[in-house]
């Protein structure tokens, strides 16, 4: 004869690695004395598949300024069959100039299907604003219940600087416009943003030389070139810093549109920044 019965696993069956059953049988025969079998045991092993992952965030995603901070979330859920425990987080790439915060796990030990999110913070410094962008990747690691340690997938995130508009023109309209006299124009450079920026601004000069003469022109900083119908500034600007250029003009005998007018253009800089500076209007 075969006696059966059911047993519903629980998970700490499944940390233990094994099922153990011992048992014997008892019978009574007519006279009332029991009797019992010999002791037998059965063992149902079980199969450990522990697994974690991770997905790694910022907030904010892009910065600004230096002196910003970063909020990094690890968001690391238990994918295997066995309960893990000591989780931590490491780096194993990390592209800034500063020092991360201590990542803080809320829950440390995670059943099957279990899921926390770790914080850090990171204060954004002057150098990482300079390079445009701030990389990070991290892996997940815990025990499981046999001592061996499981390590998660490697997930990366990159906080990207916002330049927004690099560069402002500003620019001063010449007086005393008379023929024959000299006309002085100018206009300043300014960069409103917390990086180094090297870039150009042109002005266009053909609504001045159909009835005027370039004379020359000098920058503060940054150097100058100009062709027949053009005067273009480059230079290298640090935070928040300033370069005025001027120019000179001789008022001749109107053989154009009898009319000065100037334009600014100034592009972004190279690469991965904010979009084109727009045009300036014509001047009085």
């Amino acid at each position: 004869m075969t006696c059966t019965g059911t047993y519903t696993v629980a998970q700490a069956d499944i940390d233990a690695g094994a099922i153990v059953n011992r048992a014997r049988a008892r019978g009574t025969p007519p006279w009332g004395l029991g009797v019992y079998s010999d002791p037998s045991a059965a063992t149902v092993d079980v199969l450990a598949d522990p697994g974690l992952s991770l997905v790694k965030s910022a907030d904010p995603a892009e910065v600004t300024w230096a002196g910003q901070e970063v909020t990094y979330s690890f968001a690391v859920a238990n994918t295997g069959n066995v309960t893990v425990s000591d989780l931590a987080i490491s780096d194993v790439e990390f592209s800034g100039t500063g020092r991360l915060s201590k990542v803080i796990c809320p829950q440390t030990s995670l059943a099957p299907e279990e899921s926390t999110t770790c914080t850090a913070t990171y204060t954004v410094p002057q150098a990482d604003v300079d390079a445009g962008s701030i990389v990070n990747t991290a892996v997940a690691a815990a025990v499981v219940p046999s001592g061996q340690i499981v390590g998660s997938n490697a997930s990366t995130t990159t906080v990207r600087v916002n330049w927004e508009v690099p560069l402002t023109p500003r620019f001063t309209c010449p007086r005393n416009r008379w023929l024959g006299n000299i006309a002085n124009y100018g206009f300043t450079v300014f960069n409103n943003t917390p990086v180094t920026t090297e870039t150009s601004v042109t002005n266009d000069l053909s609504g001045i030389l159909d009835d005027a003469r370039f004379l020359g022109g000098k920058a503060s900083d940054g150097a100058l070139s100009n062709t027949s119908a053009a005067l273009t500034w480059k230079g290298k600007l640090k935070p928040y810093q300033k370069a005025l250029i001027t120019y000179a003009v001789q008022l001749a005998k109107p053989s154009g549109d009898r009319k000065l007018a100037s334009t600014l253009v100034g592009p972004a800089p190279a690469g991965e920044g904010p979009p084109p500076l727009p045009g300036g209007g014509p001047s009085p």
